[in-house]
């Protein structure tokens, strides 16, 4: 997986807040059934930082995302539940 920068930060931000919103779910909801604290999870949608590998991969065991969804914007892997809700802007990668 290539290294992300801090630039990446807004389109992981957009793919959570579009992938939450497509669950039907408040921020509470989503990061506390992963186990991530509410102001953590926060900074992610607001674009100030980024997850980390470790609780990326916490919302990927709970909610069925990818990581190549999460870091790369990459839907191939995404459940149809969830890609079939999101806007069609981050289904083609233009917010990467």
């Amino acid at each position: 997986m290539p290294r992300l920068s801090m630039a990446a930060a807004p389109g992981i931000s957009k793919r959570l807040i579009a992938t939450r919103e497509a669950l039907g779910l408040r921020p509470s909801q989503f990061c506390e059934a992963a186990g991530i604290p509410r102001t953590t999870y926060s900074n992610w949608e607001s674009g100030e930082k980024r997850p980390g590998l470790s609780a990326a991969i916490k919302l990927v065991k709970v909610h069925g995302l990818t990581l190549d969804w999460i870091y790369l914007g990459d839907p191939s892997g995404l459940p149809t539940r969830i890609s079939s809700k999101l806007p069609a802007d981050l289904l083609t990668g233009a917010t990467r």
